[in-house]
């Protein structure tokens, strides 16, 4: 995660001479973040926003002559509360750039400011694969959501796997986990027994796994934000569900942990 806000804050930076006449006059160049660092996504926010100070903290907070102040603004998971920090950074903070944006809502909310401002954006948490078609200011460091369910359903399909079930979050980037997964897997005739949209508790989701698993379910894609659902499903990984094969694909990290 640290690796990819470094990346994120250079390629904005190297965005700077686009729209950002006023920093290059200036002796500090702001950059405006927006993360959720309260309420359930907590830590993909705290993680990211670690990463940009232990940067700075490691190779100085002067680029070319200039001076890097991280402006940081706490938007929660509310895409509108989110907009409006958007909007006081852009008008009001005077930033030159915009980052963070954890989650797929809140980036698709921040887009057209940055499109109206004509300001970069480096989008560092949401995956749907739509966000960097929602401004032609946005750069993405993080990843999209379909790449890791793509290649597991792809791995799954050849490796001899018939049957398999998706559980998805009933939002973007859960139907585009479920839609890369399901696309792969069938690709050769094999079969995506159930598409299964989670709008339930984690207790009830784990009864219809059981079920499906009595009748030789070997496989499953999940796709959850952070929180209880996705800590109770990781019990799966005990017992019964041993040796058989996971996905825990998600929403404002990489493909190789949660989201």
């Amino acid at each position: 995660m640290q690796i990819k806000v470094v990346v994120g804050l250079l390629a904005a930076m190297g965005a700077l001479n686009i729209s950002c006449r006023v920093a290059i006059a200036e002796d500090t160049i702001k950059v405006g973040v927006v993360l959720p660092l309260t309420g359930p996504f907590t830590g993909t926010g705290k993680q990211i926003l670690s990463g940009a100070r232990l940067y700075l903290q490691r190779n100085g907070d002067r680029v070319a002559g200039k001076k890097i102040e991280l402006v940081v603004r706490d938007g929660g998971n509310a895409p509108d509360q989110s907009k409006r920090l958007t909007q006081e950074l852009i008008v009001t903070d005077k930033v030159s750039l915009l980052a963070g944006y954890g989650l797929t809502p809140i980036a698709f909310a921040a887009a057209p400011l940055a499109t109206n401002a004509e300001m970069p954006m480096v989008v560092m948490g949401a995956a749907t694969s739509s966000v960097t078609e929602k401004s032609p200011f946005i750069v993405r460091t993080s990843f999209a959501q379909s790449a890791s369910p793509y290649l597991l359903g792809t791995w799954l399909r050849k490796n001899g796997t018939k049957t398999a079930v998706t559980v998805v979050s009933d939002f973007a980037p859960g139907y585009d986990s479920e839609a890369a997964f399901s696309s792969a897997f069938q690709a050769a005739g094999a079969r995506c027994w159930t598409n299964f949209v989670s709008r339930y508790k984690a207790q009830i989701l784990l009864l219809f796994c059981k079920r499906r698993m009595s009748s030789g379910l070997t496989a499953c894609s999940f796709s959850f934000p952070p929180g209880k659902r996705q800590r109770c499903f990781a019990n799966l990984s005990n017992g019964a569900w041993t040796n058989r094969a996971f996905n825990w694909s998600g929403l404002v990290t990489s493909p190789t942990t949660n989201f």
